[in-house]
């Protein structure tokens, strides 16, 4: 391969690592939604007295919920037999966290008792936060195989599966 087609394949892989947080954390984020709405519509039921249940559209919400919630789960099982667990945990989080702050504000306005000074320390904060999880999680991955220093993952198992066939070559010697 020639250094282009290297380095080609190393952002291709960079995104690919990307895109399951990113959609397991969407996923969840909507699936927070349909399960906040369901909650509201709980809450008429049981303390307003105005059953919902009688109502399709609740039906559905619940359902919307379960089918969201089970499928953040595979996205992020996918994700994790593919990703390093130090690297999806934190940009799954990051991005969770972001959109359902977005999502809930938008639909639901849960800022609209804040005041000016408290929407810009939230805001900070989050941001803060974000930036602090996202700084730790892309560290370069190096590991010791084979006394060379590997920072790509499909090398890295490249070379624990030399070194596992050289150690059994070694033993039945």
């Amino acid at each position: 391969d020639t250094p282009a087609q290297l380095k080609a394949k190393r952002r291709a892989n960079t995104i690919r690592r990307f895109c399951f947080p990113l959609a397991a954390g969407t996923c969840g984020s909507v699936g927070l939604v349909f399960a906040k709405a369901t909650s509201e519509m709980m809450n008429a039921s049981m303390i307003a007295g105005k059953d919902q249940f009688g109502n399709w559209f609740t039906w559905v919400l619940i359902l919307l919920t379960i089918v969201f919630s089970v499928y953040q789960g595979h996205l992020i099982q996918c994700s994790l037999q593919r990703n390093d667990a130090l690297y999806h945990i934190p940009m799954f989080y990051v991005i969770w966290s972001c959109l359902a702050q977005v999502t809930s504000a938008v639909l639901f306005d849960d800022f609209r008792h804040f005041s000016t000074v408290q929407l810009v320390v939230f805001f900070c904060g989050l941001f803060l936060v974000c930036s602090g999880v996202c700084a730790v999680s892309l560290r370069v991955q190096k590991t010791r195989v084979d006394r060379r220093s590997v920072t790509d993952e499909d090398d890295m198992m490249q070379a624990a599966a030399n070194e596992v066939k050289a150690t059994e070559t070694a033993s039945s010697s």
